[in-house]
């Protein structure tokens, strides 16, 4: 091995010096914050001055099914399997809620060294408890408890924290990794209830004021001060513990935000949106890193975002889109200080609990909705200028409620057992879990020469399954009927919508043709508005009970729901299910073998079963408003009409109870990771974090770097995985030749002694980063032997390997978008294939120089108030992003 002293930059920005001789040729040592903010984003050291970048983050909850939130149940090998998904898919950030157990900062360590030159970072929560016994909602209550967790969290970040255990739904254990390098910021605190924003005010009106450390306040309401005075205790334990600081925010979310909205007669938020938070009254002058909002906003709640009429008419590249102009108010109100939306996203439940003009709702969404939307939003984010935002979710977390379900899944101890595919907050993750192994069992054989000859069931975590093997395929014409007795065979109706009666007495029915599917249901145990109740007459249609009766020819409903209580034609007509459309999770029915094999899939809340472990349906009183009775079924009958002849099962099929997740199953990917991973890398360009070097090399030698040691060794990028070196200029007193894996070889001239310097710089898949130093100090022998090897970290998982790809480094699909004269004095022109959303000037550094929006397929681009120099000319052509180097270059005088 050559002898060969280095001095390795890392995130934490230490130094390894070892004896030099040339102080001053060494790269320069800043004692200054990994991160900052400036007043729209995030900025990142770069080790000699801080550089911009947007926020590509995801939410990590980690109830995996079976699990509560508490129980943090996510292994080792489950954060990084999850970290690798997350960095490929173009994320450069995750954010977690509260304290973890210690394996989550090991993974992250971990995942990191092994990852140097593409890390992910992260935002530390710091929770706000709201379950505390007695909590009389003022947030001056949780004062001393959230001070205590905040100094644990901040402990915990910097390997030095030891938590006793056992602690009831919080993370516990000893801290001994220290990943404060990587983390962005805090983002401390929850959604908070207006009534706890109320009554701070109210009980404490003279803390209006306070000066701390590193933030005041003066003249605010009390809410607001007691935020401030929570957010400085934060920063005060880490710089007067560990000297250091980072951004910090409050998480919030609209009907707090401190934005007037118009009023609208009889909608819930009205009264909360009288409390709000406003950050912009705290005085951040002396935060070393700065304060930014934080805001879970998505494009269907609060109404206003839609009916406000500030924000309608607002387009963007896809049409009518209200949330945009919402997030450009919130970013205008927060001058100053950046904006990070701290979760958005749309989920791919059946079911859509509220509704947005962009189409971009809460529920009711195909997987590739969800994918498209997602890359929306954020393309909408990097439009409004704001800091970026994180996307929730990453998993399917199954404990959650949503209000649409709430009246049927509201077993709180058993939902996290099964998957409630109607409920909009259970299914935003873009990773899903499915039953591994689905076992069918025969309910009935009807004979070979049946028109249905047999029926087979099954029950998982999420649907109940029915297969019928058909003796002559479902043709243009056909129908069958599915008539479905869910509970009790002395309830129900016994005709079906077709006018057969049965034995087998119904609450559902489903009507199958070869191109279509509709379910009903009976009146009586029609569901529609339950959660609004019966006396909201405009909904409630007389005769609902919300539980089966025994009726003989009473009306059947095509299932629908309500999902607005002021807007009677608010209707989702979810009894229109799907067929046969691959890769579509809302798939219901799927037809095989030339349409005689039908499989049936309905999710659990579609025939009102309020805990499937438990063969639980509901059996509803509507004399008692607040209380949802249910009943035990007895198994599930089935009435069937095909080819003019009925068929009746004579067994009930049932199944085994279960108490836990016992069924195996499987973490897969849902379509919109895909869409999301072919988009997000090159979306928005972030800079490519290149560090200086320093290397001490012998005299009349040829010195060898390996790449280990290379100029790339201490550098990153946050966007992607590919990193290359470029040379920049050669050095004075000697010639490098340098490799893009940032090994090279370096020839010194003969005889000489002192200093030398080259240039490189770094390229990974954003934006190149600016020109790097090489400071290169030639000795007679070099002494103090060469640097102990640092120890080896603990051996992650193997990644899986990908064959390297080339970054798209100048003239990108050159055929759409032609621009020149390239070089130019001062006046581009270009011309596209297809329309122009706008263009974007940034300089080699990444700094935005200008922007314009021209919705058209040609235009001028006039730099002639630019310096000369090389700039990166970005056009966003719909879903198109395409980039090319231009030259601006003017003829000396």
């Amino acid at each position: 091995m050559r002898k060969l002293l280095f001095l390795l930059f890392l995130f934490g920005f230490s130094l390894i010096n070892f004896s030099l001789k040339a102080q001053d040729t060494i790269c320069p040592v800043v004692d200054t914050l990994p991160f900052t903010t400036d007043s729209t984003h995030f900025k990142i050291w770069n080790g000699e001055s801080y550089e911009q970048f947007f926020v590509k983050g995801m939410n990590l909850g980690i109830s995996v099914p079976g699990t509560s939130p508490g129980e943090l149940a996510a292994t080792t090998e489950d954060y990084y399997r999850w970290f690798t998904e997350i960095k490929d898919a173009g994320f450069n950030a995750i954010r977690i809620y509260t304290l973890h157990y210690p394996r989550f900062y090991h993974a992250l360590d971990s995942f990191n060294t092994a990852n140097k030159n593409n890390p992910l970072f992260v935002f530390v929560g710091i929770w706000l408890e709201e379950e505390l016994e007695g909590y009389d909602l003022d947030l001056y209550t949780l004062t001393d408890t959230f001070d205590v967790n905040g100094r644990i969290a901040v402990d915990a970040v910097h390997g030095n924290a030891n938590v006793p255990c056992p602690r009831i739904g919080k993370g516990c254990g000893e801290y001994t990794t220290d990943i404060s390098q990587w983390v962005i910021g805090y983002i401390i605190g929850r959604e908070v209830y207006w009534e706890e924003v109320v009554n701070a005010n109210l009980r404490h009106p003279t803390n209006t004021s306070f000066v701390g450390q590193f933030l005041s306040v003066d003249s605010a309401q009390p809410a607001t001060t007691w935020l401030a005075q929570r957010m400085d205790n934060v920063l005060k334990h880490e710089m007067n513990n560990y000297g250091t600081a980072r951004p910090i925010s409050f998480s919030s979310w609209p009907t707090l935000d401190p934005i007037d909205h118009p009023l609208f007669p009889g909608r819930t938020y009205l009264v909360e949106d009288t409390a709000f938070f406003d950050l912009t009254r705290i005085d951040h002058s002396r935060a070393p890193g700065g304060i930014f909002a934080s805001f879970h906003a998505y494009p269907y709640y609060p109404p206003f975002i839609d009916e406000d009429p500030k924000y309608q008419g607002r387009q963007d590249h896809l049409g009518e889109n209200p949330y945009l102009a919402y997030i450009e108010d919130m970013a205008a109100f927060h001058k100053g200080m950046p904006l990070l939306i701290a979760e958005f996203g749309t989920p791919t439940s059946w079911a859509s609990a509220s509704d947005s003009r962009s189409n971009m709702n809460h529920g009711g969404n195909s997987s590739n909705q969800v994918g498209n939307n997602a890359i929306r939003m954020f393309r909408n984010y990097q439009q409004a200028n704001i800091a970026g935002g994180c996307y929730f979710a990453w998993i399917d977390e199954w404990f959650k409620r949503t209000w649409i379900t709430d009246e049927v899944d509201f077993n709180v101890y058993s939902r996290q057992r099964w998957h409630n595919l109607m409920a909009a907050e259970q299914n935003f993750g873009l990773k899903e879990y499915v039953q591994a192994n689905i076992s069918f069992q025969s309910t009935q054989f009807f004979g070979v020469t049946a028109p249905i000859v047999s029926v087979e069931n099954a029950a998982s975590y999420a649907y109940f399954h029915t297969k019928l093997l058909l003796n002559d395929p479902i043709e243009a014409g056909d129908t069958l009927w599915v008539g479905i007795d869910t509970y009790d065979n002395a309830i129900g109706e016994s005709i079906l919508p077709n006018g057969v009666s049965s034995s087998n007495r119904m609450e559902f029915a489903l009507e199958l043709t070869s191109t279509s599917a509709n379910l009903y249901v009976t009146k009586a145990y029609d569901i529609d508005g339950i959660f609004f109740g019966i006396d909201k007459e405009e909904i409630y249609k007389p005769g609902q009970l919300y539980r089966s009766i025994v009726s003989n020819g009473a009306e059947w409903v095509l299932m629908q729901w309500h999902n607005d209580e002021l807007d009677v034609n608010a209707i989702q007509k979810i009894g229109e299910l799907k067929i046969n459309q691959p890769g579509e999770i809302l798939n219901s029915i799927s037809y095989a073998n030339n349409n005689t094999e039908v499989e049936i899939r309905l999710p659990w809340t579609m025939i009102n079963f309020t805990d499937p472990s438990q063969m639980e349906v509901l059996h509803d009183d509507t004399a008692t408003r607040f209380v949802k009775e249910t009943a035990v079924s007895d198994g599930v009958a089935f009435t069937f009409f095909y080819e003019n002849q009925k068929l009746e099962t004579t067994n009930r099929y049932s199944w085994q109870k279960w108490i836990t997740t016992t069924f195996p199953y499987q973490e897969q990917f849902k379509e919109a990771y895909f869409l999301v991973k072919d988009s997000l890398i090159t979306m928005v360009s972030n800079p490519t974090i290149g560090r200086c070097d320093y290397y001490q090399f012998e005299a009349n030698k040829t010195t060898t770097v390996d790449a280990s040691k290379g100029v790339l060794s201490n550098d990153f990028q946050l966007d992607g995985k590919v990193l290359r070196a470029q040379l920049g200029t050669q050095p004075a007193r000697g010639s490098v030749s340098l490799n893009p894996d940032g090994s090279f070889v370096y020839i010194p001239e003969d005889s000489i002694k002192g200093n030398d310097q080259f240039t490189y710089f770094a390229l990974g898949e954003g934006l190149p980063s600016r020109e790097v130093s090489v400071y290169v100090n030639i000795v007679d022998t070099i002494t103090g032997g060469e640097p102990p090897e640092p120890p080896e970290p603990p051996q992650p998982p193997e990644p899986p390997v990908e064959p390297p790809v080339e970054p798209p480094l100048v003239d990108l699909e050159a055929e759409i978008v032609a621009l020149g004269p390239n070089p130019n004095e001062g006046v581009f022109r270009f011309e596209s294939d297809v329309f122009v959303d706008k263009y974007e000037i940034r300089d080699s550094k990444g700094q935005l120089m200008k922007e314009s929006f021209i919705l058209d397929v040609k235009g001028t681009v006039d730099l002639s108030a630019l310096d000369d120099g090389m700039y990166y000319f970005t056009v966003f052509a719909g879903e198109q992003i395409i980039s090319k180097k231009i030259l601006l270059r003017r003829e000396s005088n």
